[in-house]
Protein backbone atom coordinates (compact mmCIF):
# COMPACT_ATOMS: atom_id res chain seq x y z
CA UNK A 1 0.00 0.00 0.00
CA UNK A 2 1.42 3.42 -0.79
CA UNK A 3 -0.12 5.09 2.50
CA UNK A 4 -1.42 3.66 6.36
CA UNK A 5 -5.42 3.52 6.24
CA UNK A 6 -6.85 4.13 9.48
CA UNK A 7 -9.81 2.43 10.50
CA UNK A 8 -12.30 3.63 13.01
CA UNK A 9 -12.80 0.00 15.07
CA UNK A 10 -9.08 0.92 16.20
CA UNK A 11 -11.29 3.69 18.11
CA UNK A 12 -14.41 2.57 19.01
CA UNK A 13 -16.19 -1.46 19.74
CA UNK A 14 -19.20 -2.25 17.81
CA UNK A 15 -20.93 -2.26 21.07
CA UNK A 16 -20.18 1.32 21.87
CA UNK A 17 -21.11 2.37 18.27
CA UNK A 18 -24.25 0.45 19.12
CA UNK A 19 -24.47 2.63 22.17
CA UNK A 20 -24.09 5.67 20.73
CA UNK A 21 -26.60 4.84 18.05
CA UNK A 22 -29.51 4.31 20.70
CA UNK A 23 -28.91 7.45 22.14
CA UNK A 24 -28.89 9.23 18.89
CA UNK A 25 -32.35 8.10 18.09
CA UNK A 26 -33.62 9.07 22.04
CA UNK A 27 -32.97 12.31 20.72
CA UNK A 28 -34.25 12.26 17.72
CA UNK A 29 -37.25 11.33 19.04
CA UNK A 30 -36.69 13.90 21.37
CA UNK A 31 -37.26 16.29 18.71
CA UNK A 32 -40.25 14.45 16.74
CA UNK A 33 -42.23 14.60 19.71
CA UNK A 34 -41.45 17.93 20.35
CA UNK A 35 -42.39 19.06 16.45
CA UNK A 36 -45.58 17.15 16.71
CA UNK A 37 -47.14 18.79 19.99
CA UNK A 38 -46.33 22.44 17.77
CA UNK A 39 -48.52 21.28 15.07
CA UNK A 40 -50.94 20.10 17.20
CA UNK A 41 -51.00 16.19 16.43
CA UNK A 42 -52.17 15.44 20.01
CA UNK A 43 -55.44 18.27 20.23
CA UNK A 44 -56.15 16.05 16.61
CA UNK A 45 -55.46 12.79 18.67
CA UNK A 46 -58.09 12.93 21.48
CA UNK A 47 -60.20 15.90 20.40
CA UNK A 48 -60.26 17.82 24.03
CA UNK A 49 -56.46 18.34 24.69
CA UNK A 50 -55.63 22.59 25.26
CA UNK A 51 -52.12 24.52 24.02
CA UNK A 52 -52.45 24.52 28.45
CA UNK A 53 -52.58 21.22 28.61
CA UNK A 54 -50.04 20.41 26.46
CA UNK A 55 -47.96 22.96 28.25
CA UNK A 56 -48.46 21.17 31.13
CA UNK A 57 -47.35 17.38 29.92
CA UNK A 58 -43.37 18.19 31.17
CA UNK A 59 -44.63 18.11 34.80
CA UNK A 60 -47.13 15.05 34.72
CA UNK A 61 -50.55 17.01 35.06
CA UNK A 62 -52.55 16.04 32.56
CA UNK A 63 -51.18 12.50 32.30
CA UNK A 64 -53.98 10.94 33.89
CA UNK A 65 -56.99 12.62 31.80
CA UNK A 66 -55.05 12.29 28.81
CA UNK A 67 -54.58 8.47 29.01
CA UNK A 68 -58.13 7.06 28.25
CA UNK A 69 -58.62 10.36 25.66
CA UNK A 70 -58.54 8.48 22.72
CA UNK A 71 -60.56 5.61 21.24
CA UNK A 72 -58.67 5.92 18.01
CA UNK A 73 -58.51 7.23 14.71
CA UNK A 74 -57.04 6.45 11.28
CA UNK A 75 -54.04 7.69 9.91
CA UNK A 76 -56.57 9.34 6.76
CA UNK A 77 -58.23 10.70 9.38
CA UNK A 78 -55.78 12.28 11.33
CA UNK A 79 -54.16 13.64 7.64
CA UNK A 80 -57.57 14.98 7.04
CA UNK A 81 -58.00 16.59 10.37
CA UNK A 82 -54.57 18.26 10.23
CA UNK A 83 -54.56 19.36 5.94
CA UNK A 84 -51.66 16.80 5.46
CA UNK A 85 -51.49 16.36 1.75
CA UNK A 86 -51.34 12.81 0.36
CA UNK A 87 -48.23 13.26 -1.14
CA UNK A 88 -46.89 13.76 2.72
CA UNK A 89 -48.75 10.10 3.74
CA UNK A 90 -45.49 8.77 3.71
CA UNK A 91 -43.29 10.78 6.15
CA UNK A 92 -46.49 11.19 7.86
CA UNK A 93 -46.66 7.41 8.81
CA UNK A 94 -43.00 7.06 9.50
CA UNK A 95 -43.42 9.54 12.35
CA UNK A 96 -46.78 7.95 13.97
CA UNK A 97 -44.25 4.90 13.86
CA UNK A 98 -41.43 6.79 15.79
CA UNK A 99 -44.08 7.72 18.54
CA UNK A 100 -45.63 4.07 18.41
CA UNK A 101 -41.70 3.15 19.09
CA UNK A 102 -41.63 5.71 22.25
CA UNK A 103 -44.96 4.31 23.87
CA UNK A 104 -46.93 7.31 23.19
CA UNK A 105 -48.94 5.94 20.50
CA UNK A 106 -50.32 2.49 19.47
CA UNK A 107 -51.13 1.40 15.89
CA UNK A 108 -53.50 -0.99 15.15
CA UNK A 109 -53.90 -3.02 11.88
CA UNK A 110 -51.52 -0.59 10.58
CA UNK A 111 -54.21 2.00 10.13
CA UNK A 112 -55.79 2.90 13.44
CA UNK A 113 -53.92 5.28 16.39
CA UNK A 114 -54.55 5.43 19.86
CA UNK A 115 -53.39 7.80 22.36
CA UNK A 116 -51.18 5.76 24.64
CA UNK A 117 -49.74 8.33 26.59
CA UNK A 118 -49.19 12.68 26.95
CA UNK A 119 -45.97 11.84 28.23
CA UNK A 120 -42.39 11.61 26.27
CA UNK A 121 -41.09 9.13 27.59
CA UNK A 122 -37.26 10.62 27.01
CA UNK A 123 -35.61 13.53 28.28
CA UNK A 124 -33.10 15.44 27.42
CA UNK A 125 -31.34 15.50 30.76
CA UNK A 126 -31.39 11.57 30.29
CA UNK A 127 -29.48 10.69 27.10
CA UNK A 128 -25.69 9.88 27.88
CA UNK A 129 -23.94 12.41 25.58
CA UNK A 130 -20.62 10.85 26.27
CA UNK A 131 -21.76 8.65 23.04
CA UNK A 132 -22.51 11.44 21.07
CA UNK A 133 -19.00 11.84 19.38
CA UNK A 134 -19.85 7.96 18.79
CA UNK A 135 -22.84 8.68 16.70
CA UNK A 136 -22.13 12.06 15.06
CA UNK A 137 -24.33 14.65 13.46
CA UNK A 138 -26.31 12.66 12.27
CA UNK A 139 -29.31 13.26 14.89
CA UNK A 140 -28.85 17.07 14.49
CA UNK A 141 -28.43 17.20 11.14
CA UNK A 142 -32.48 15.33 10.66
CA UNK A 143 -33.56 17.16 13.26
CA UNK A 144 -32.95 20.86 11.90
CA UNK A 145 -33.71 18.63 8.27
CA UNK A 146 -37.59 18.50 10.00
CA UNK A 147 -37.40 22.11 11.17
CA UNK A 148 -36.62 23.34 8.29
CA UNK A 149 -38.46 22.18 5.71
CA UNK A 150 -41.40 21.29 7.80
CA UNK A 151 -42.13 17.54 6.29
CA UNK A 152 -45.80 17.36 6.98
CA UNK A 153 -46.50 20.23 4.45
CA UNK A 154 -44.33 21.27 2.45
CA UNK A 155 -41.69 19.14 -0.39
CA UNK A 156 -39.08 18.03 2.44
CA UNK A 157 -36.97 15.18 0.38
CA UNK A 158 -33.06 15.30 0.30
CA UNK A 159 -31.22 14.73 -3.43
CA UNK A 160 -28.27 13.03 -4.22
CA UNK A 161 -26.86 16.37 -4.86
CA UNK A 162 -24.02 18.96 -3.78
CA UNK A 163 -27.14 21.25 -2.01
CA UNK A 164 -27.60 18.39 0.55
CA UNK A 165 -23.64 18.03 1.20
CA UNK A 166 -23.90 18.78 4.90
CA UNK A 167 -26.45 16.33 5.30
CA UNK A 168 -25.10 13.88 2.74
CA UNK A 169 -21.80 14.09 5.19
CA UNK A 170 -23.50 13.98 8.58
CA UNK A 171 -24.63 10.19 7.44
CA UNK A 172 -21.78 9.07 5.69
CA UNK A 173 -19.26 10.05 8.71
CA UNK A 174 -21.31 8.51 11.09
CA UNK A 175 -19.81 6.04 13.35
CA UNK A 176 -22.04 3.51 12.22
CA UNK A 177 -22.33 4.43 8.67
CA UNK A 178 -18.08 4.22 8.80
CA UNK A 179 -17.69 1.22 10.93
CA UNK A 180 -19.62 -0.91 7.97
CA UNK A 181 -17.79 1.10 5.19
CA UNK A 182 -14.16 0.31 6.81
CA UNK A 183 -15.08 -3.40 7.16
CA UNK A 184 -16.58 -3.41 3.84
CA UNK A 185 -12.77 -2.16 2.85
CA UNK A 186 -10.72 -4.31 4.70
CA UNK A 187 -12.77 -7.79 3.65
CA UNK A 188 -12.34 -6.79 -0.17
CA UNK A 189 -9.27 -4.52 -0.31
CA UNK A 190 -6.00 -5.32 -0.93
CA UNK A 191 -2.50 -4.48 -3.16
CA UNK A 192 -2.49 -4.82 -6.67
CA UNK A 193 -6.54 -5.30 -6.48
CA UNK A 194 -9.08 -4.79 -8.91
CA UNK A 195 -12.31 -3.71 -7.39
CA UNK A 196 -15.46 -2.62 -8.64
CA UNK A 197 -17.51 0.20 -6.40
CA UNK A 198 -20.94 0.84 -7.34
CA UNK A 199 -22.96 3.44 -6.00
CA UNK A 200 -19.85 4.92 -5.04
CA UNK A 201 -21.72 8.12 -4.01
CA UNK A 202 -18.60 11.28 -2.39
CA UNK A 203 -15.91 8.29 -2.72
CA UNK A 204 -15.05 7.97 1.09
CA UNK A 205 -15.00 4.20 0.28
CA UNK A 206 -13.45 4.51 -2.52
CA UNK A 207 -10.56 7.04 -1.16
CA UNK A 208 -9.63 3.75 1.10
CA UNK A 209 -9.84 1.43 -1.13
CA UNK A 210 -7.97 3.53 -3.76
CA UNK A 211 -5.44 3.48 -0.46
CA UNK A 212 -5.21 -0.26 -0.69
CA UNK A 213 -4.71 -1.42 -4.44
CA UNK A 214 -2.06 1.32 -4.47
CA UNK A 215 -0.73 2.50 -8.23
CA UNK A 216 -0.74 -0.57 -9.71
CA UNK A 217 -4.41 -1.52 -8.56
CA UNK A 218 -7.70 -0.82 -10.81
CA UNK A 219 -10.98 0.14 -9.41
CA UNK A 220 -14.27 1.63 -11.23
CA UNK A 221 -16.58 3.97 -9.37
CA UNK A 222 -20.32 3.71 -10.75
CA UNK A 223 -22.71 6.47 -9.29
CA UNK A 224 -25.94 7.49 -10.74
CA UNK A 225 -25.13 11.29 -9.32
CA UNK A 226 -22.88 13.57 -10.97
CA UNK A 227 -22.73 15.81 -8.54
CA UNK A 228 -21.38 12.61 -6.51
CA UNK A 229 -19.11 11.52 -9.12
CA UNK A 230 -16.98 15.24 -9.00
CA UNK A 231 -16.72 14.68 -5.62
CA UNK A 232 -15.47 11.14 -5.65
CA UNK A 233 -13.00 11.83 -8.13
CA UNK A 234 -11.13 15.25 -6.01
CA UNK A 235 -11.19 12.68 -3.90
CA UNK A 236 -9.24 10.28 -5.19
CA UNK A 237 -7.38 12.44 -7.50
CA UNK A 238 -3.77 11.85 -8.04
CA UNK A 239 -4.27 8.10 -6.20
CA UNK A 240 -4.15 4.61 -7.75
CA UNK A 241 -6.00 4.69 -11.10
CA UNK A 242 -10.01 5.06 -11.00
CA UNK A 243 -12.54 4.40 -14.12
CA UNK A 244 -15.42 6.57 -13.33
CA UNK A 245 -18.70 5.91 -14.86
CA UNK A 246 -22.06 7.55 -14.86
CA UNK A 247 -25.14 4.49 -14.69
CA UNK A 248 -28.13 3.69 -12.77
CA UNK A 249 -27.16 0.40 -11.32
CA UNK A 250 -30.51 -0.64 -11.32
CA UNK A 251 -30.33 -0.93 -15.27
CA UNK A 252 -27.68 -3.48 -15.32
CA UNK A 253 -23.84 -3.58 -15.29
CA UNK A 254 -23.45 -4.54 -19.03
CA UNK A 255 -20.16 -2.24 -19.21
CA UNK A 256 -18.53 -4.22 -16.80
CA UNK A 257 -16.86 -7.26 -17.60
CA UNK A 258 -17.47 -10.90 -16.42
CA UNK A 259 -15.17 -12.44 -14.05
CA UNK A 260 -12.45 -9.76 -13.95
CA UNK A 261 -13.04 -8.21 -10.23
CA UNK A 262 -11.20 -9.54 -7.18
CA UNK A 263 -13.77 -7.39 -5.16
CA UNK A 264 -17.01 -5.18 -5.01
CA UNK A 265 -18.48 -3.23 -3.28
CA UNK A 266 -22.29 -1.65 -2.25
CA UNK A 267 -22.58 0.88 0.42
CA UNK A 268 -26.04 2.17 1.28
CA UNK A 269 -27.12 0.64 -2.15
CA UNK A 270 -29.34 -2.00 -2.39
CA UNK A 271 -32.67 -0.32 -0.31
CA UNK A 272 -32.38 1.92 -3.55
CA UNK A 273 -32.82 -0.53 -6.16
CA UNK A 274 -36.38 -1.94 -7.36
CA UNK A 275 -34.24 -5.26 -9.07
CA UNK A 276 -31.74 -6.13 -6.00
CA UNK A 277 -31.73 -10.14 -7.47
CA UNK A 278 -31.05 -9.09 -10.81
CA UNK A 279 -28.47 -6.44 -9.11
CA UNK A 280 -26.87 -8.87 -6.88
CA UNK A 281 -26.17 -12.04 -9.89
CA UNK A 282 -24.51 -9.30 -11.78
CA UNK A 283 -22.07 -8.70 -8.84
CA UNK A 284 -21.78 -12.42 -9.18
CA UNK A 285 -21.10 -12.01 -12.76
CA UNK A 286 -18.32 -9.91 -12.63
CA UNK A 287 -16.41 -11.45 -9.58
CA UNK A 288 -13.93 -13.47 -10.04
CA UNK A 289 -13.72 -16.81 -8.58
CA UNK A 290 -13.18 -16.36 -5.06
CA UNK A 291 -13.74 -12.85 -5.09
CA UNK A 292 -14.81 -10.74 -2.37
CA UNK A 293 -18.28 -8.66 -2.42
CA UNK A 294 -19.18 -6.06 0.40
CA UNK A 295 -22.97 -5.15 0.81
CA UNK A 296 -23.49 -2.47 3.74
CA UNK A 297 -25.43 0.29 5.01
CA UNK A 298 -29.02 -2.05 4.29
CA UNK A 299 -31.93 -0.54 5.53
CA UNK A 300 -33.67 -3.62 7.00
CA UNK A 301 -36.95 -4.58 8.41
CA UNK A 302 -36.61 -5.42 12.07
CA UNK A 303 -38.91 -4.51 15.14
CA UNK A 304 -36.97 -2.35 17.04
CA UNK A 305 -36.89 1.22 18.46
CA UNK A 306 -35.23 2.31 15.66
CA UNK A 307 -37.74 1.41 12.85
CA UNK A 308 -39.37 4.30 12.99
CA UNK A 309 -36.30 6.22 13.09
CA UNK A 310 -34.85 4.49 9.84
CA UNK A 311 -37.80 4.56 8.40
CA UNK A 312 -38.91 8.30 8.68
CA UNK A 313 -34.73 8.66 7.49
CA UNK A 314 -35.84 7.03 4.12
CA UNK A 315 -38.82 8.63 3.55
CA UNK A 316 -37.27 12.41 3.49
CA UNK A 317 -34.89 11.54 0.39
CA UNK A 318 -36.31 11.61 -2.55
CA UNK A 319 -35.72 8.52 -3.98
CA UNK A 320 -37.50 4.82 -4.11
CA UNK A 321 -36.38 2.67 -1.02
CA UNK A 322 -37.58 -0.40 0.05
CA UNK A 323 -36.10 -2.48 3.43
CA UNK A 324 -35.72 -6.12 3.53
CA UNK A 325 -35.23 -8.39 6.29
CA UNK A 326 -32.24 -9.70 7.14
CA UNK A 327 -33.19 -13.38 6.21
CA UNK A 328 -34.49 -11.92 2.43
CA UNK A 329 -31.16 -10.43 2.05
CA UNK A 330 -29.64 -14.00 2.91
CA UNK A 331 -31.94 -15.70 0.16
CA UNK A 332 -30.90 -13.04 -2.51
CA UNK A 333 -27.12 -13.59 -1.90
CA UNK A 334 -27.41 -17.31 -1.85
CA UNK A 335 -29.40 -17.24 -5.03
CA UNK A 336 -27.06 -14.96 -7.35
CA UNK A 337 -24.32 -17.66 -5.84
CA UNK A 338 -22.89 -15.31 -3.39
CA UNK A 339 -21.90 -17.49 -0.09
CA UNK A 340 -21.97 -15.33 2.53
CA UNK A 341 -18.89 -15.28 5.12
CA UNK A 342 -19.94 -12.75 7.93
CA UNK A 343 -22.88 -9.86 9.06
CA UNK A 344 -23.44 -7.73 11.95
CA UNK A 345 -26.46 -4.67 12.15
CA UNK A 346 -26.57 -1.90 14.10
CA UNK A 347 -29.81 -0.42 14.67
CA UNK A 348 -32.37 -1.13 11.78
CA UNK A 349 -28.99 -0.95 9.11
CA UNK A 350 -27.06 -4.38 8.42
CA UNK A 351 -23.79 -5.48 6.97
CA UNK A 352 -23.30 -8.82 4.47
CA UNK A 353 -19.74 -9.78 3.31
CA UNK A 354 -19.73 -12.87 1.48
CA UNK A 355 -17.87 -14.52 -1.41
CA UNK A 356 -17.65 -16.10 -4.82
CA UNK A 357 -16.84 -19.50 -4.50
Amino acid sequence: MCAKVSYLSDKYTLSQIMDGYREAVKLLYIHIFEYMTEKGFFEHLSGEITPNDIRDWSSGNAYQRFEHLSDGITLNDLMEKMNISKDRKQIFSAIIQCLADMGVLEVKNGSTVLLKSAKCPFCICEIDTKYFDVVGNVPKEIAKLVKRFDPLSSDSTVKFDGNFNRFWNAIFLAPYYAYGRDEAVKWVGFEDATIADLGCGPGYALEKLAVHAGKHGRITAVEVSKDFLDIAAKRVNGMCKVDFIKSDVDNGLPFLESSKYDGVTAIGLLHFLRKPEQFLSEVNRILKPGGKFAMGNQYLIKPTMYQGATDLYFSIIGQYSKAHTSEQIRQMLSSSGLNLNYTFEVGNYGWFYARKE
